[in-house]
């Protein structure tokens, strides 16, 4: 990480000058309800996206009978397809649709993926998902940051108002692989209620990015947002 930072720390420069002083919290932005539902919406998305990469190695051992090097395969695969997710989405965001309607069916097939999910009987399949999964789930991941700073109209307050909202990510991203693990215990090493869960947690964040999507740009579907 050291390495690739050189290049940013040696080129890039602030567009704005710095503020010296500033708040850490604006609770105003909570009394907004296109930030109010955007911070909601991307909490449970993030509740809902990391249950897969915690548990894709698990699920492959314990579930399909793959090899612990397996395993590994399958998580690797499922970071590295997250390479071009990371690069596609937001290219497509920037020149043709906006970040929020990129990010929207983004987040529904992350959805879709998961409940797919359950119907996966076989290693090779496992990897087709993992491949898909990634590369979805990190459009959603790598969007979130663009579409908050699009609803934002004072430069000045985008970075606290990003910091509040990254904030109660990480308490989504903390508590969403335990409770996925306790949910698979419960159901003595089934996986089909934690699939179920957060995929629909994952559905419930792409619906509160729709109302957001809604008061930003309106019902027209043609409007960049």
């Amino acid at each position: 990480m050291l390495g690739t930072m050189v290049f940013p720390l040696m080129f890039v420069r602030a567009r704005l000058p710095s503020r010296r002083t500033g708040p850490l919290v604006e609770w105003a932005a909570f009394r907004e309800p296109a930030y109010l539902l955007y911070a909601a919406g991307v909490t449970l998305c993030f509740w809902g996206m990391y249950f897969a990469y915690y548990y894709i190695g698990a699920y492959g051992v314990s579930r399909l009978g793959s090899s612990q090097e397996e395993s590994i395969t399958l998580l690797l695969v499922l970071n590295a397809a997250g390479v071009p997710g990371r690069l596609l989405p937001n290219w497509i965001s920037d020149k043709f649709l906006g970040p929020l309607n990129t990010m929207i069916p983004f987040t529904l097939i992350s959805a879709l993926l998961l409940y797919c999910w359950i119907s996966i009987a076989s290693v090779p399949k496992l990897l087709v998902f993992a491949v898909f999964y990634g590369f979805f789930s990190s459009g959603m991941l790598s969007l979130f940051p663009a579409a908050l700073t699009s609803l934002n109209k004072d430069p000045s307050k985008i970075g606290v108002r990003l910091g509040m909202v990254m904030s109660c990510l990480s308490f989504a991203t903390l508590t969403g692989p335990p409770i996925g693990g306790a949910i698979i215990q419960a159901q003595r090493g089934g996986y089909v209620g934690a699939q179920v869960f957060f995929g629909s947690i994952v559905v419930g964040g792409a619906a509160f990015l729709a109302a957001v999507r809604i008061l930003a740009g309106g019902w027209g579907l043609r409007r960049k947002v």
